[in-house]
């Protein structure tokens, strides 16, 4: 019959181990800080990548957006609001009495009875003036229904 000590030959006891092995002294602690340090460098690396690589793909998507609408007669895709001459020929009109309290759909305030309203010649929409004037320099388009308010570029007339 075998022994017991030969059935299991690796019994340990856990009061017997020695942690003489596990303790971080001397040069073993100044390399853990070294090696969590440049850790922590790396992980600030690969995050601050990351968020560049991101930025990157979205600029890169727009611009091939416009170099393609570009490449295909649509202007450059930038789009141009109205200079300040044809902003100031639009018709303004004091208001009468709305139906239905219409809302200036930019800043969403009530248009009021006797108030300065300017109107889009291409839609009839109308809107506060200071309100339309900083719309109409950025876009060059209704902000209801973005009828476009550029003038249309003279056609060649037809050679007879």
């Amino acid at each position: 019959m075998a022994s017991p000590d030969s059935s299991h030959p690796f019994r340990w006891h856990y009061g017997e181990m020695d942690d003489g092995n596990f303790q971080i002294n001397g040069r073993s602690s100044i390399l853990l800080v070294v090696v969590v340090f440049a850790l922590i460098i790396l992980f600030t690396v690969i995050c601050l990548y990351a968020k560049w690589a991101c930025r990157y793909r979205r600029l890169a998507a727009a611009l091939g957006e416009r170099s393609a609408s570009a490449a295909q007669g649509h202007g450059t895709g930038v789009v141009a609001g109205l200079d300040r001459g044809a902003i100031n020929s639009l018709p303004i009109r004091i208001m009468g009495s709305p139906a239905n309290e219409e809302p200036c759909s930019i800043c969403l305030c009530n248009l009021a009875k006797g108030e300065k309203v300017k109107v889009l010649p291409v839609c009839n929409h109308g809107f506060h003036p200071k309100c339309i004037d900083k719309w109409l320099k950025s876009q060059a388009s209704c902000p209801i229904c973005r009828a476009s308010l550029a003038a249309e570029p003279a056609q060649p007339a037809a050679l007879v």
